[in-house]
């Protein structure tokens, strides 16, 4: 909801947008729950929303995890990580960073990165489709 208010406010008077529903992929999931036991796990975002939603999900999959706040400021060479931390990164990030913070995310060493894939669940996709239709017949294609 907060993404979709954001977004709709940037938007031209003539813009649309589909509400969809995201939930973390199988593999995202799967990742989280094989890390050890007492994984030291700081989520990377500019969002404090979607750090907030990354660190619940590794409450409820990750074993005795400990979180550790990090940051993206969005200035070059702005980001704050924890050295030993594993990285819960969202997927594609490194598209938005500049280059020196993608130097900074990707070529560490010490612990890994996991990426955080979210997807539409299926009735999101099945409300995408239709609006795409309803979108075309509008349209007369």
């Amino acid at each position: 909801g907060d993404c979709f208010d954001q977004l709709s406010r940037r938007l031209p008077e003539d813009g649309r947008l589909v509400r969809l529903c995201l939930r973390p992929s199988d593999p995202s999931c799967a990742a989280l729950a094989r890390l050890e036991p007492g994984s030291t796990v700081a989520a990377v975002a500019e969002s404090p929303a979607f750090a907030r939603r990354a660190e619940e999900l590794c409450r409820r999959l990750s074993r005795d995890c400990t979180l550790l706040p990090a940051q993206l400021t969005g200035q070059d060479q702005g980001i704050s990580l924890p050295e030993r931390a594993v990285l819960l990164i969202p997927a594609g990030v490194e598209t938005a960073l500049s280059p020196g913070e993608r130097e900074v995310l990707l070529h560490r060493t010490g612990a890994p990165t996991l990426r955080l894939e979210l997807e539409p669940d299926e009735g999101s996709l099945r409300a995408l489709d239709d609006a795409i239709c309803r979108t075309l017949a509008l349209r007369g294609e």
